[in-house]
């Protein structure tokens, strides 16, 4: 059975010895990159990302930068080429690790007014800090989708029929094809689009992948697992998509089958999905295949995200996603600490969906005890995960304080995810709602055990544009909006 996808690689590693050595450093990251496949000028767009970050880092982190040490790492994975760059100086101030992403983007946006670095994520540890950069793939390597509008997007006949089977290296043109059909070039997902990533992820084992053709072969549809971390145990099944000419032919049904009889092979307890609401396609799958939804988030996908042939034009909100959750086999027993806010809701997630689950009171984490947390930001998007770790006295001060930054910096949804086997999570949670958090959901056996995830908007959201496919789905809209009253 398979336990997971592989670490990233890496492909160069650096130890800086003191600021003067940074421009070599920037110098051996831009050729790295340009060997993994890199255009000469994304290279060195990324080579000045590093010396950015180096330079922040060692001033941030260090009193004498000019002695001060730290290590860049080039590195292949789930996220194509990244750069990590990790110090063992004071962690981040909050300015500094807000900022961080802004600067990045300035230091490597083209003449697209595209940043470069697609994702910055930034681990605060107390013996440092480490910065993850992620390069967005070159969205100018199109060509293969010169033919993706030839078809139209005019319904076929009710009887047209389809096959469905595990992605095949030379499905990927296809696959991108119909991605484009589907979305234009704003999904979220965008290394879709790009055949030779998508089948090194697949190769790699970071993703699962399937498919329905037509019957000249053409991919009509795609759902594929997200094993976004080593020996994870739930996998993010959010990747469904139905060509326009095939909708209402029941293809994700189709597809969802296939995928949950192969997800018996490996290491999983189960899948979690954020099904879009511009329609009900991927939410009646998501029911109907036997998951329990946990939860809506509000704003969830960016405004830029359009639909053929549905809604196109949202007006410019940000769109929306119902959270569920998939059981593939039992998992295992845990001892939870529900935040009474959301105790009764959280108690019928883990009825519906058979989770055996023992309630441990939640209590504030002791006096001078250390949060531990990290954030994912997500720039095109404008969206923040701030995962705590381990809740200590200061962690709503802490989300708080990140969440003010990230949203001054331009961040319209910043989300924060808790430990709910951790008693000083569920006991801030009262806190964070005071500072303008709501209910998002939970996500069953995330991280070693469930993850409550609050949500923050800093922009509105009309939800009465949303589509929502079970009177459950309408029960939780009106439970998220009430508690963001």
């Amino acid at each position: 059975m398979a336990t997971g996808p592989p670490h990233p690689t890496d492909a160069l590693r650096i130890r800086v010895h003191g600021e003067d050595m940074v421009p070599a450093a920037s110098a051996a990251t831009a050729a790295a990159a340009e060997a993994l496949g890199l255009a000469v000028d994304d290279a060195d767009r990324l080579g000045r990302a590093v010396d950015v970050t180096c330079r922040q880092a060692l001033a941030a982190g260090f009193d004498d930068p000019a002695t001060a040490e730290l290590d860049v790492e080039v590195r292949t994975g789930a996220a194509g080429v990244a750069v990590r760059i990790s110090d063992e100086g004071l962690p981040f101030t909050l300015r500094t690790e807000s900022d961080v992403a802004a600067r990045v983007a300035a230091a490597t946006t083209g003449a697209d007014d595209v940043p470069l670095v697609e994702h910055v994520r930034v681990d605060r540890r107390d013996e440092g800090t480490s910065i993850e950069l992620q390069v967005r793939p070159d969205p100018s390597v199109l060509d293969h989708l010169a033919a993706a509008d030839a078809v139209g997007t005019d319904p076929v006949d009710d009887d047209a029929d389809v096959t469905c089977r595990e992605l095949r290296q030379e499905d990927c043109e296809s696959l991108a094809r119909c991605v484009w059909r589907v979305y234009r070039y704003t999904y979220v997902a965008d290394y879709l689009y790009h055949p030779a990533r998508v089948w090194s992820l697949v190769e790699q084992g970071w993703l699962r992948s399937w498919v329905a053709l037509d019957a000249s072969g053409e991919v009509v549809g795609h759902i594929g697992l997200i094993l976004d971390e080593p020996n994870t145990r739930v996998a993010d099944a959010s990747l469904a998509l139905t060509d326009p000419r095939y909708r209402h032919h029941r293809v994700m049904e189709q597809l969802g089958g296939l995928m949950y009889a192969a997800v018996a092979d490996l290491a999983l307890v189960g899948t979690f999905a954020e099904a879009v609401t511009a329609h009900t396609i991927t939410q009646r799958g998501m029911v109907e295949s036997g998951g329990v939804e946990t939860g809506i988030l509000l704003g969830f996908i960016p405004a830029t995200m359009s639909y053929r042939g549905i809604l196109e034009d949202l007006g410019g909100n940000r769109q929306s996603a119902v959270l569920g959750y998939h059981a593939v086999r039992p998992a295992p027993p845990r001892r939870v600490a529900l935040p009474e806010r959301y105790a009764d809701e959280l108690r019928g997630v883990y009825e519906r969906g058979a989770l055996d689950r023992t309630e441990i009171a939640p209590a504030p984490a002791a006096a001078g005890a250390t949060t531990t947390l990290h954030l994912d930001i997500d720039r095109p998007r404008r969206l923040t995960t701030i995962v705590v770790d381990t809740a200590g006295d200061d962690v709503v001060d802490l989300v708080d304080r990140h969440r003010r930054e990230l949203c001054a910096a331009g961040m319209e949804l910043v989300c924060a995810e808790l430990p709910l086997g951790d008693p000083g999570a569920a006991a801030a949670v009262d806190g964070l709602v005071e500072r303008g958090f709501f209910y998002g959901g939970v996500i069953p056996e995330l991280r070693d055990g469930d993850v409550l995830r609050l949500q923050y908007l800093d922009v509105d959201v009309d939800p009465t544009v949303l589509h929502l496919y079970s009177d459950e789905a309408e029960r939780l809209l009106a439970y998220t909006l009430a508690d963001r009253a």
